[in-house]
């Protein structure tokens, strides 16, 4: 048996060997082709629906600030800013965070935003500085999947403060 007899037979082992591979490869490939062409057959709302719904989260967060207190409005805006300027405006609109809750008093409230972009809220959140020239320091709490538990863990963290 020469050189050439012995690779053209390797050549044919590792091709039958790799079969199954590119079957799976290959069916893996027609799901997410079907699954687009019904998203792209279907209306906005109802694509999301197949694909996958998107949820929200919830982010209790605490502020530290010099100076003037910060209004819901303001850390909002700021809020939002930053996100816009970190990872664009498409992905800004498709995290869509919104402050649902805002106790200025305590400096503690809640922000609603996509599951998708959780992380990249709380990575946000830890690298704002500033808010209308007011330095601040915006730290994440913890996060659940729904407004009662985020509330419940707002009264939970006034009762520790007032024991």
């Amino acid at each position: 048996m020469n050189i050439y007899e012995a690779i053209s037979m390797i050549s044919l082992g590792l091709s039958l060997a790799l079969i199954p591979l590119i079957i799976l490869v290959w069916k893996r490939i027609n799901r997410v082709h079907r699954l687009l062409g019904v998203a792209l057959k279907l209306k906005e709302p109802q694509a999301l629906e197949k694909i996958g719904r998107i949820r929200k989260r919830y982010i209790v967060f605490s502020v530290v600030s010099e100076g003037k207190p910060l209004t819901r409005k303001a850390i909002e805006e700021g809020i939002r800013r930053a996100f816009k300027e970190l990872y664009g405006e498409t992905i800004l609109v498709r995290a869509d965070p919104q402050i649902v809750y805002y106790e200025p008093s305590v400096k503690r409230g809640v922000i609603r935003v996509a599951h998708l972009y959780k992380d990249q809220m709380i990575a946000l959140l830890g690298s704002i500085k500033n808010i209308d020239d007011t330095k601040v320091l915006i730290i994440p709490v913890k996060t659940t999947g729904t407004i009662k538990k985020a509330r419940k863990i707002l009264y939970m963290m006034r009762r520790e403060l007032q024991i």
